[in-house]
Formats: C-alpha cells, structure tokens, sequence
C-alpha cells in the first residue's frame, strides 16, 4: 500500500474544476436528474460555468452547503439541502466528473468541503486494510466528509446495503482504488483531503492519525507529565499500566467506542461505558465502525441478520 503523504502528491485530480478561490473550495458530488433541484432553492444570474456558480452560491451565503449547475440550461441555483437518493444520480460523461450535455443532467456540487475530488470508480477495492479504515451509512456527501474529519481519504457511493436514501461511506489514510468507471449510481465517488484544509484536530502530518494495527485511535503510549491530548483526543488509561496513557478520540475509537475501555486517565475509576466493537457477536470481521460513541455493523456472519447496525441471532 501506498505511503499517503507521497501517494497524495502523485494521484491527479481529474475533475473539471478549476482551482477554488481562497475563501471556498468547491467539490464535485455528483451529476443528478433535473428534478433533484430542491424547492425553494436560489437562483443565481450571471454564472457562467460550474465553478462560478459554486462560488457565486458561497458567496452569496456559506449557509448554502451546495450548488445546482443545469448543464443544458446554464442555470445556477443555490441550496443548503441535498435531498436525492441513488435513483437521481445519472451517469455522467466520464470518470473524471463532467456530466453530459443534452441530457438534462444538473451538475452538483458542495460550495466549499475540505475534500477534493479525485475520480470515480466502477467497484470498491479487491481488498482493503479494515485496520486503517472506518465505514458507515450517512445521508449525504457532506455527512461522509465530515466522518472522514479525521482521515485523508474519503470514498461514497450513492447507495447502501440496507436503504437507497443512504450513502456508504469510507474512510482511510492509505490510496486504496478499485476499477476506474464512469461517475453514476453505482460508482464509488474518491476525494482526497484538499491541501488548503488539515486533518480535524490534528497540528501537523505526525498527528494525522494515531491508530494501531487493530485500528485503535491513540497508538502513542504517553507517559505522565508528557502533556495532554490534543482535541478532540482524550486521554485514556492503558492496560496494565497507570503511569501511562493512550489519545484516543472515543467517537470513532473502534476498541474503545463511547470512553475509555480501561477507564479516564487520571481517574480512579476503571468502569466506563465504553465498548470494543470488536468483540461484538455476530458481526463479520472487519464489518464494523464506531460512530459518535456507538458501534455500527455493516455486516453480519451467518446465523445473523443486520439490524439497527447490530447483528442479531435469526
């Protein structure tokens, strides 16, 4: 696998935006049916092009988290809500994120995101490292990104297994791609962390991430008197070790979901609410993530049947 800091420099960016302004950083999302422009949406004159309606709609309000570009009829309509499902999302013109002329496409796009597009592709990753790697069902594109706050990579696809109103959503720090394919319904949309925002939470690249091998966030063991974490990080006891403490943040830490597993450093306390997503019955392996404190399964091993993100006995 790729070193992220070097591979980041080498993948190029194929979409058809130009550089964004300093004030916003536009993200192409999608190209989408003329009926997925939301109702009371704003109308912009004098955009000429897809970018300038992104930032003629950030400029216009940061509210506005979207940009509605009518390829066909150079319309520019501006929107804080993105309300489509998988059935909107039309095929485009290639791989690289343009839509095509003549066939009532809208060109979609966040107004300012701290992910960059990459490019599309027809299949997920033959294999992935569930170690570096974090996954869930979210509403929209702007739900994933801001999941993904703490890693370079975020990958969507406009369908989950469980319901066509929601995306799946990964995320990693390691290139990880799958075969290239024209952007549609199907396809699994990649954005790469934007170099004009930082890793949420983090003061430089040997922050990035702290996960071990078993995807634990706050793999450097610390010692008293080292300092604290970081925000959002929170410093948690070690196993075995009371002079020593880890960073984690306990709303995506897969082994400790929710708090600290052995208890708040500096706290005489070793119960906590914490979960090990890990342990959980019946979830598949590698098919489960912590989101805001709750562990979410994805999938489940036979005998088992998802439900609510949890696995039960059928």
């Amino acid at each position: 696998m790729l070193n992220v800091l070097l591979a980041a420099s080498a993948i190029p960016v194929f979409a058809t935006l130009a550089q964004a302004s300093a004030s916003a950083s536009p993200a192409f999302i999608g190209c989408l049916s003329q009926g997925s422009i939301p109702k009371g949406s704003t109308t912009i004159k004098r955009a000429s092009n897809d970018l300038a309606c992104a930032t003629a709609c950030y400029s216009k309000s940061s509210s506005f988290s979207y940009a509605y570009w009518d390829v066909d009829n150079e319309k520019c309509h501006c929107s804080s809500d993105f309300l489509s499902t998988s059935e909107d999302f039309v095929a485009g013109a290639n791989a690289h994120g343009s839509c095509r002329d003549g066939k009532g496409q809208v060109e979609v796009l966040m107004t300012d995101s701290s992910f960059a597009f990459q490019q599309c592709y027809s299949t997920w990753p033959d294999t992935y490292d569930f170690s570096d790697t974090i996954q869930t069902d979210v509403l929209s594109p702007e739900s994933c990104f801001s999941f993904c706050s703490h890693h370079l990579m975020a990958q969507y696809t406009p369908y989950s297994f469980e319901s066509t109103t929601e995306f799946t959503c990964r995320c990693s720090n390691d290139m990880q791609f799958g075969t290239p394919g024209t952007c549609d319904q199907s396809s699994v949309f990649t954005f790469a962390r934007s170099h004009e925002h930082d890793v949420e939470g983090k003061e430089d690249a040997s922050r990035l991430t702290m996960q071990n091998n078993n995807g634990r966030r706050g793999k450097k063991v610390k010692r008293a008197g080292e300092g604290g974490c970081p925000s959002p990080l929170q410093a948690c006891k070690t196993a075995g070790d009371g002079s020593a403490f880890q960073c984690i943040d306990p709303n995506l830490a897969l082994e400790s979901c929710g708090g600290c597993i052995h208890g708040s450093f500096g706290s005489s306390s070793s119960s906590s609410p914490a979960v090990d997503c890990t342990t959980l019955p019946g979830v598949a392996q590698g098919a489960v993530a912590c989101l805001s404190g709750q562990c979410r399964a994805y999938r489940c091993q036979d005998g088992f049947k998802l439900k609510n993100h949890a696995c039960v006995a059928v």
